[in-house]
């Protein structure tokens, strides 16, 4: 990547990338495990950084344009651990009463998508505040110590 389209993406993804938007979305869907009753190990985001998300689009052979950052949800992500593999399914219960789903943007990776390593994890795109996407990830913590990138 060079300097000029480090710069254009930096400023592209700006707006999708709020610290604040990604800290208010921790705190809200905190709110909602706790309303629920389910214990949590860990909750962290993050925004992707910017030569993931232009390696992502290379790989994929598109263009560094608006249309194509369009396509991508998971620009900024969520991560909820929890203690047991039948609370992802809570949790992920907990985190769609607070957002929006993003539909066809959901993979189960404990039911219905087996990984080779052995990964297991709910995966929900939702409409975080201000309707960004963000990428939700409901694991657990026996998986997520084995493998946190999925990989």
């Amino acid at each position: 990547m060079n300097l000029q389209e480090y710069n254009w993406l930096k400023e592209a993804v700006r707006t999708r990338q709020d610290p604040v938007a990604l800290e208010t979305a921790i705190n809200s869907i905190k709110g909602a495990l706790q309303a629920q009753g389910v214990a949590y190990e860990d909750i962290s985001g993050r925004p992707k950084n910017l030569y993931g998300i232009f390696m992502k689009l290379q790989k994929d052979g598109k263009p560094l344009t608006i249309e194509s950052l369009n396509s991508l949800y998971d620009l900024m992500a969520l991560r909820v651990v929890v203690a047991h593999k039948h609370e992802c399914y809570t949790a992920l219960r907990a985190v769609q009463s607070v957002y929006r789903v993003m539909p066809s943007r959901s993979k189960d990776f404990i039911k219905d998508i087996k990984k080779p390593n052995g990964y297991q994890s709910l995966h929900e795109t939702v409409y975080g505040e201000g309707d960004v996407p963000v990428e939700v990830c409901d694991c657990c913590l026996l998986f997520y110590a084995s493998s946190p990138s999925g990989k």
